[in-house]
């Protein structure tokens, strides 16, 4: 749709700018390999709590790791573009590409516990629901945005269908997937990553927020009684048996 509406020259910045953004989603990506087979065997033994608590351990550790990659993609965005060529006009692209990563982290793994759990159809009737959402956001902003407009229609369509899936997870399982302080935090630092991209505030500033989004997540690590440690802990120990 992008390479029809806005030409060969978009398409390539929105292809570069999601191959960098893309180090935002690395955590999630490189936790849910351990994340799917211990939360599998924690409910299959009837230990929901402590499937729960690797849940909530996988969401924040990926999370921060998602603020991370974003910070420097705030803050050294146009110099990373400078390396593949004249591609600094896809810094918003960017930025709005990391803000959807960070939405996914946020809201953690709750399509994969929905399908552990056997809900496989309701996921299914959200995945639809979503893409003729963002279909219908891509005919519409595209034409007249350009690549902005398809990535923009791609982090809209990443909040609605973490949010269904998440108050979906709570109706039919009980899954808390996102705590009230987390999720402001997650919200405040998608919104910051946002307003960076339309200029409304320096790069610098929204490192900070950044910073501080970040500090805000591992004191909720705290009052939670350091899950994040014992989780990293376990995976440690897991990696070196192998």
């Amino acid at each position: 749709i992008l390479g029809w509406f806005a030409g060969g020259i978009a398409t390539a910045e929105y292809v570069v700018a999601s191959r960098l953004a893309s180090l935002a989603d690395y955590g999630r990506n490189a936790l849910k390999p351990s994340f799917l087979p211990r939360a599998r065997s924690l409910l299959v033994a009837g230990d929901r709590d402590a499937a729960m608590a690797e849940y909530e351990s996988v969401r924040i550790v990926s999370t921060v790791i998602a603020l991370l990659a974003t910070g420097l993609l705030v803050v050294a965005g146009h110099l990373l573009l400078k390396i593949f060529g004249d591609f600094t006009n896809a810094y918003p692209l960017i930025l709005l590409f990391s803000g959807s990563f960070i939405v996914n982290s946020g809201f953690g793994m709750h399509n994969s516990w929905m399908a552990m759990t056997g809900e496989v159809r309701w996921l299914l009737f959200c995945r639809l629901v979503t893409m003729i959402l963002v279909v219908s956001l891509l005919v519409s902003l595209t034409p007249r945005y350009g690549a902005v407009g398809t990535v923009t229609s791609a982090l809209i369509g990443h909040v609605f269908a973490n949010t269904l899936g998440a108050l979906s997870a709570w109706r039919i399982d009980g899954l808390i997937a996102l705590h009230w302080r987390t999720g402001t935090i997650v919200a405040s630092a998608t919104a910051c990553v946002v307003l960076t991209a339309l200029e409304f505030i320096a790069p610098l500033v929204s490192g900070a927020v950044l910073l501080l989004c970040i500090i805000g997540l591992l004191f909720e690590d705290y009052r939670n009684k350091g899950d994040i440690t014992a989780f990293l802990a376990n995976l440690i120990s897991g990696l070196r048996a192998r």
